[in-house]
């Protein structure tokens, strides 16, 4: 079983706290990654293109060149652009946008101003050009594409302003000057407006169209592209935070390891060492090479006691001299998160009587901390105010096993972090003693934590 939040932060408090530890690692790696500190919040960000986009964009240009040479020739064959001049301007004219085209996302501003500039020659010298429908579809084509793809954006906004306005004036200079060439401009008002004027404004109403809706829906797809490249930066972020702390997660769950390996192991070896001296004083004429074993001994036992310390001294926190907390510390661990608001109902089986003190302090040792944590994470993570807390030392096969079974059954808080910091530290117990887990939701309702660890039952005294 597993579960999407898992356990939280540790709340019961035992003399070790693992601020103090980040920090020391943090003095010793340097300082905090930098991706735990940028929040990505531009919106405004070259888009990249695509991989393949100078084949699109050649297909596209060839597709309008296609359309272009096909409406020129239809509307030749309906007796217009007569002139052999003016065919060989639509050509070119269409020539010349298609091969713009190419370049319309690779350089969408370059692209916009030669677009207007060769507007601008061919209302100079061949006008009729421009009413074709295929030539301001492809003027409508790259301004979409200006306002989806041109960066700068002040930029981008500045040239398409102003592209727009001269495409605007170029229109209006064409439609007064077909008015007057046709008379129209001199004709009575009939109605409201004069004739040219009327002409004028529809003509104009129709550029503001043609030109506005390219620029708008380009704008639209760029802020919508924005957006997009703005969530993938915050889910990028998420996943690196996350990664960051399941291996903090780990780290900090191997620290607390060895101090508690420190902690018993230093006990089991300084006693080693004393049993030795005791041996070897109460010893009447010993051999001289048992004597020296037994010396040889005394001072390895110390020897490793004080490496022990050395290496994991460092970590360990001012508890002022107790030691560490084991099964025996389970009803202390209750009442403290009883004083914190968790109620929790506490049992113990036992496979013969006095059994759990037979349990070795190490395993001892990590189900406490299993039960802390698990109790911790109801406390921080869940809905619940009970939970239930066993403890059983179970006879299997031919060995022996101690368990601890934490079962709650509210939900997840909307507000829990869910990064499974105590889920990683529960695997690295259990996979240090060989045991098995079992944590997530439960058929029942609610959740549960089930760690079982095997051990060897130790000598009791006396």
């Amino acid at each position: 079983m597993t579960r999407a939040d898992g356990p939280g932060s540790r709340g019961a408090h035992d003399g070790h706290t693992r601020g103090a530890d980040r920090a020391g690692r943090a003095g010793l790696g340097g300082p905090a990654s930098p991706v735990t500190d940028a929040v990505p919040t531009r919106r405004d960000r070259p888009r990249a293109l695509p991989h393949d986009w100078w084949r699109r964009d050649l297909a596209v240009a060839l597709l309008a060149l296609l359309l272009c040479g096909v409406e020129t020739e239809a509307v030749r064959s309906l007796g217009v652009l007569e002139r052999g001049g003016t065919v060989v301007a639509a050509y070119g004219f269409a020539g010349g946008l298609a091969l713009l085209c190419v370049w319309r996302r690779r350089f969408p501003l370059s692209v916009a101003a030669c677009v207007f500039l060769l507007f601008l020659v061919v209302n100079l010298t061949e006008p009729d050009v421009l009413n074709l429908l295929g030539n301001k579809a492809v003027l409508a084509l790259v301004l979409f594409s200006t306002a989806a793809w041109a960066w700068p954006r002040r930029r981008a906004r500045t040239v398409l302003a102003a592209l727009v306005a001269g495409l605007l004036l170029l229109g209006a200079v064409l439609t007064v000057r077909g008015a007057v060439a046709s008379g129209l401009w001199s004709q009575p008002t009939l109605h409201l407006l004069p004739p040219g004027l009327a002409l004028l404004l529809d003509n104009l109403l129709l550029n503001v169209l043609w030109c506005g809706l390219p620029v708008l829906a380009g704008t639209i797809a760029w802020q919508l592209v924005q957006e997009r490249m703005l969530v993938e930066e915050q889910a990028a972020l998420i996943d690196a935070q996350a990664e960051e702390r399941r291996a903090d997660a780990v780290a900090d769950e191997r620290l607390w390891i060895a101090r508690d390996l420190h902690e018993v192991a230093s006990r089991d070896v300084a006693a080693v060492g004393v049993s030795a001296a005791a041996l070897r004083r109460n010893l009447t004429s010993p051999p001289p090479e048992v004597a020296q074993g037994l010396r040889d001994m005394e001072a390895m036992s110390r020897e490793a006691v004080r490496a022990l310390r050395l290496v994991v001294g460092s970590l360990r926190q001012d508890d002022g001299g107790g030691l560490p907390p084991g099964l025996d510390s389970l009803p202390g661990l209750v009442e403290e998160l009883g004083r914190r608001g968790l109620r929790v109902r506490y049992s113990q089986v036992e496979c013969c009587p006095g059994m759990t003190g037979r349990v070795p302090a190490a395993v001892g040792l990590s189900l406490y901390r299993v039960a802390q944590e698990a109790l911790s994470s109801v406390l921080a993570s869940s809905t619940a105010d009970e939970a239930s807390l066993v403890l059983r030392v179970l006879h299997q096969g031919t060995g022996h096993a101690a368990e601890v079974e934490v079962v709650e059954r509210g939900r997840r808080r909307e507000t829990a972090s869910g990064d499974r910091r105590g889920l990683l530290g529960v695997s690295e117990r259990v996979a240090a003693h060989g045991g098995t887990a079992e944590v997530g939701p439960r058929l029942a309702g609610g959740y549960g934590v089930r760690v079982r660890l095997p051990f060897r039952p130790v000598e009791e005294p006396g």
